[in-house]
């Protein structure tokens, strides 16, 4: 089963005092404010074609490309905003969260740092230390990624933002083996924000854990509320379902997961212990194969050559 990190994507409000802003500039802000994307993008293109854009410009340009789902052209907007500046914090923040999506932590790592190094604000700094904590997990730096978390509440324990360094803190928890303060910490982030959808499945994965599979599929189904789509979130209700012996709904469930989320390695593992509950050892062992495929023992360690070795041979 799998957590989920926090990493935070978002338009982060500037002081009035960066930029004294061009009225085709504004305009284009006013759109995006109002979800008018595309029409964003079109002004902040003519600004760059006229050579009127600043690293603000490709800064804002990027969150629009963003919201688009243009993430090529998002992360090269923050780049060239970098470029412009050197020490623009806001675009090391939100690059670096787009390549933790592309899976090139190390990269994002780089960029967290330099968020941090650079942050003119708390609000910056914390969501980079939020940030980089989340990264690290998938590195298995738990120690490291817990002196993230601590650092940012050092900054902000009480706001929104400090949600993320709670709810990664959590997930060190959970795999350093210290479920119960995992769980109790969700419960806390739980009354403060019901609608988290990482704070609602890290629940009811730390429940399944703890082998409360009845209870843990009440926080994966409103996980699921939140977002119907959530390749993990399925994953994760497939498990539970598989160990109340629902084997035909853990397998349905695995599937619309793997549709999602096609190169999560761990969604492969539980396909494969499904195959293995129906009896069906080739196909378990398909499955086992392509979880391999898809890097699973370098994220995860050695549990699917142990299943391999055990029924494949």
């Amino acid at each position: 089963m799998q957590v989920k990190t926090i990493l935070f994507i978002a338009l982060i409000t500037l002081s009035a005092c960066l930029k004294a802003q061009i009225s085709n500039a504004q305009k284009a802000k006013e759109a995006y404010n109002k979800k008018n994307y595309k029409e964003a993008l079109k002004i902040y293109n003519k600004l760059v074609e006229n050579k009127e854009a600043d690293y603000l410009d490709f800064y804002y340009r990027a969150n629009t490309n963003y919201e688009l789902k243009n993430l090529q052209a998002a992360y090269d907007d923050f780049t060239a905003s970098i470029n412009l500046t050197g020490n623009f914090s806001e675009s090391y923040l939100l690059r670096g969260a787009i390549l933790v999506n592309s899976e090139l932590i190390q990269d994002a790592i780089n960029d967290f740092n330099m968020a941090i190094k650079y942050a003119k604000n708390d609000t910056v700094k914390t969501l980079a230390y939020v940030s980089r904590a989340g990264a690290k997990l998938y590195t298995q730096n738990y120690t490291s990624a817990m002196k993230d978390c601590f650092d940012a509440l050092k900054i902000d324990s009480v706001s929104h933002r400090c949600l993320g360094a709670y709810v990664n803190l959590s997930t060190c928890y959970g795999y350093l083996k210290e479920s119960d303060k995992a769980v109790n910490l969700l419960k806390k982030v739980y009354m403060l924000d019901s609608n988290d959808v990482s704070t609602v499945s890290n629940l009811g994965y730390e429940l399944s854990s703890q082998e409360k599979y009845q209870e843990s599929l009440y926080y994966f189904e409103r996980a699921l509320k939140l977002r119907p789509n959530d390749g993990f979130v399925l994953s994760n209700k497939s498990y539970s379902y598989l160990k109340l012996g629902k084997t035909n709904e853990a397998l349905e469930l695995i599937q619309k997961s793997i549709k999602y989320k096609p190169n999560n390695s761990f969604a492969y593992k539980n396909l494969g212990l499904i195959y293995l509950k129906k009896k069906d050892k080739e196909k378990a062992c398909e499955a086992f194969q392509t979880a391999l495929k898809k890097g699973f023992t370098d994220i995860y360690g050695n549990e699917v050559l142990d299943l391999i070795k055990s029924n494949c041979n």
